[in-house]
């Protein structure tokens, strides 16, 4: 299993390696060309780059990329962390997990839960608005787990496009969710399945979405 050291914290370790941050004032990251840090532990290391913001639109205040690495070859995974304020509130950051190799939707959650230590360095947890995840046909469990579930509870119906989050939060993915996001403390969470259809037992979409409720 690939974990995120939190010892690595420790600036003494010979193996802790760090090309210091931008600077960051009032929200808005000034460096000219985007930066990264290196955290290294054994033979998996996190590379963090800061994305231009210039690709975003007008509201993206910044945009962190953390990608996997073992061995010196980069994993197929890549978090991306992005701020943003909407409304003049509060500024909230997204979460993209990106990949293009199939696995299992739990894989995909142990690399977010073990990635929450370099990220919570960048962004305050609280503030978390979403995550995506790629398409269901990317995630095993989609395919295999899910679709027994699915017809266990309901047969052959077609459920709705609005049943889909108490489906999904009564089926065994989100026993792996809820530890990925222990962050949350009291907060909740729905789920919602991007142009959704279910055939044959099988959800299917173009991409998953998990949005965070706000204490109001």
């Amino acid at each position: 299993m690939i974990s995120f050291f939190t010892s690595c914290k420790n600036k003494n370790d010979e193996k802790y390696q760090q090309v210091i941050k931008a600077p960051y004032e009032n929200g808005v990251d000034k460096a000219k060309k985007p930066p990264s840090q290196i955290i290294k532990n054994g033979d998996t290391i996190i590379v963090k780059q800061v994305d231009k913001i210039e690709d975003y639109d007008s509201f993206t205040l910044r945009s962190f990329s953390y990608v996997w690495m073992t061995n010196k070859d980069t994993l197929d995974l890549k978090i991306q962390a992005r701020e943003y304020l909407m409304d003049g509130s509060t500024p909230i950051f997204h979460i993209d997990i990106r990949h293009s190799e199939e696995m299992y939707f739990s894989t995909a959650l142990e690399y977010l839960k073990n990635s929450i230590p370099i990220i919570q360095e960048d962004f305050k947890l609280k503030n978390l608005g979403s995550l995506q995840f790629e398409s269901t046909f990317l995630y095993k469990d989609f395919k295999t787990t899910l679709p027994k579930e699915y017809e266990s509870k309901y047969g052959k119906e077609q459920i709705s496009y609005l049943e889909i989050d108490d489906f999904l939060k009564e089926s065994s993915i989100d026993d792996e969710l809820k530890k990925a996001l222990f962050f949350l403390k009291e907060r909740t969470y729905e789920y919602a399945i991007e142009k959704f259809i279910v055939r044959n037992s099988f959800i299917t979409g173009i991409a998953i979405l998990v949005r965070i409720k706000t204490d109001e």
